[in-house]
């Protein structure tokens, strides 16, 4: 077994800065920041950082007008990202107003917790920018690594919070059942229905539970994935469309973010061997 990206080349690391760039760029453009501003302030809880700044800019900070200028520079420091010159730039300062924009969400209650890894990528990406371009050539896969080790710990939180503080849900075959139920019931963001339409008794709600029992064990294992090529196959085959997607359609739970991520788990490219030129074509 070896490190996930060992031999990774220049090309996989840029692969992935697109893949994050681009993510974050389709999520930006497709929500409208400015909504905020159609809540009433006194719903407004400063969290974090926020609780520095003083309420009357705090309330500028939740006008229109600004929070679209706020987006649209999220945008345009994404898209520095891409150019070689301004990387740590438009990373570092994306990844910042991203995070403002996170915490004026939660002082509404929302705590959009999908998004933290994918939010703490750019971060990565661009303090591995600041390290210069030896770097990028000496260990281009490390930034990977380091993202996927965060994608990994997040698996192996929620696993392991389930087992520490409600391990019953793992044993009492009604609780599956009765989280679809739930979810299927509550006005969610996405609004499937899908549960109550299921034909529930004792084989499907053992079922659902047994699948809830395979879920936690990935998850408490996730970090194997980093090493464990044969680990990482199965990982990847159970998460990234089974898991989320039956989330999704049974649950209105839909972590695509993460499910996103998985794709920097393929190893696109290989170091040529020392004395040998690297082949063009590979990442």
């Amino acid at each position: 077994m070896s490190l996930i990206h060992a031999q990774a080349t220049p090309a996989t690391l840029v692969w992935a800065e697109r893949l994050v760039v681009l993510l974050w760029i389709g999520k930006t453009g497709w929500t409208a920041w400015s909504d905020l501003a159609e809540l009433p302030f006194v719903l407004y809880e400063p969290v974090s950082f926020h609780r520095w700044i003083p309420a009357e800019w705090l309330g500028v900070l939740l006008r229109a007008d600004v929070l679209a200028a706020m987006r649209a520079s999220a945008i345009v420091l994404l898209l520095l990202a891409l150019w070689s010159p301004l990387r740590a730039l438009g990373f570092l300062g994306a990844g910042c107003v991203l995070m403002h924009n996170q915490a004026l969400l939660y002082g509404f209650g929302v705590g959009n917790h999908q998004e933290i890894v994918l939010l703490y990528a750019l971060f990565v990406f661009g303090l591995f920018a600041l390290a210069g371009a030896r770097w990028r050539e000496r260990a281009p896969g490390a930034p990977l690594v380091v993202i996927l080790a965060l994608l990994a710990f997040s698996y192996v939180l929620s696993g392991v919070y389930r087992v520490l503080l409600h391990p019953e849900v793992l044993v009492d075959t009604g609780a599956m059942m009765g989280w679809i139920l739930l979810n299927s019931y509550r006005p969610l963001y996405y609004g499937w229905e899908i549960g109550p339409t299921l034909p529930w008794g004792p084989t499907l709600a053992v079922l659902a539970q047994t699948g809830l029992v395979i879920v936690t064990v990935l998850e408490i294992l996730a970090p194997v994935a980093l090493w464990s090529r044969g680990f990482r196959w199965l990982f990847v085959a159970v998460m990234m469309v089974p898991f989320h997607l039956s989330c999704l359609l049974l649950m209105n739970i839909f972590f695509w973010e993460n499910g996103a991520l998985m794709l920097l788990f393929w190893e696109t490219a290989r170091r040529a061997p020392p004395g040998r030129a690297a082949d063009p074509r590979a990442g």
